[in-house]
């Protein structure tokens, strides 16, 4: 989509046509006629609504035998504004949630909104331990403990996606890589190639998506396939992770819980697997 066609959306008269073409989508018709549709809309004169109706063709309104309809653009568009996404700021009083820094190893942390972003950090020494955009609709009608939870859900979905091959953005291919980080450590990272969009994520998130490692917690009485990331510190604290290949590199992560452990194997791609021989009591 061109930066032109996004222009095409600087003018109510427009945004006015593409709500009215969405009611009647939702209203299952399959389309609405030039007369019609200038009808239901506010516009003055059929000369301008001529003018308003060409400039988003193509792009956000498709012509099907004389009748209109919005594309797939013009809907999220419209879904868009109806959620606030660019004219609204969400609302979010701040609230204590528990959790593991990993600084300070405090195990109070404070999650408060500050324009654009829902962060969680430590009460204590202040540390970051996870931040979130928040949108409007996330925070309308939710409590802010929901609110978080949303934002969480989306978020893992968002990644999980990104390193399963699809950009959550734009569906574009994504590639992904481990990449070495500060102290030492490790990112695992999902780029679009389309978009460029880039998702960072400790090197040991793609872990918890492994039916083995899930299997893991769950015999032991934890969920973790909606982890809170605000708790994942508790969970990846006291892992090991050791370089087991170079070229391409790859490495070996134990993680620890209830005299247990278990080990597994995460490539140069993101790409998780786990040896039934490597399940230990400690």
């Amino acid at each position: 989509m061109s930066e032109n066609a996004f222009a095409a959306l600087g003018n109510e008269h427009r945004i006015d046509i593409l709500r009215t073409l969405v009611v009647a989508v939702e209203n299952e018709e399959s389309g609405v006629p030039f007369t019609e549709l200038y009808d239901r809309t506010d516009i003055d004169s059929s000369s301008q609504f001529s003018y308003h109706l060409d400039r988003l063709r193509n792009e956000f309104v498709r012509e099907v035998d004389g009748e209109y309809r919005p594309t797939s653009a013009g809907e999220r568009v419209v879904r868009a504004i109806r959620a606030g996404m660019y004219t609204e700021t969400p609302s979010f009083d701040p609230v204590t949630v528990d959790g593991l820094c990993p600084a300070c190893e405090s195990t109070t942390l404070r999650a408060a909104y500050t324009d654009p972003h829902l962060q969680v950090a430590c009460s204590d020494c202040g540390a970051t331990v996870v931040t979130y955009d928040l949108s409007p609709a996330e925070a309308e009608g939710r409590t802010e403990i929901e609110t978080l939870r949303a934002c969480n859900r989306r978020a893992l979905r968002e990644y999980r996606t990104a390193i399963a091959g699809s950009c959550p953005t734009c569906n574009g291919l994504t590639t992904v890589a481990i990449e070495a980080g500060p102290d030492d450590g490790y990112a695992c990272v999902a780029t679009c190639s389309q978009c460029d969009l880039r998702l960072f994520a400790p090197v040991e998130l793609p872990l918890f998506g492994h039916p083995a490692v899930v299997s893991f917690y769950w015999e032991h009485g934890v969920d973790v396939t909606e982890l809170p990331l605000w708790r994942l510190p508790e969970f990846i604290g006291d892992a090991e992770c050791h370089v087991c290949d170079d070229d391409p590199l790859a490495l070996d992560i134990t993680l620890h819980h209830a005299d247990t452990s278990l080990t597994a194997r995460i490539d140069a791609d993101g790409t998780v697997s786990v040896d039934d021989r490597s399940l230990k009591n400690t």
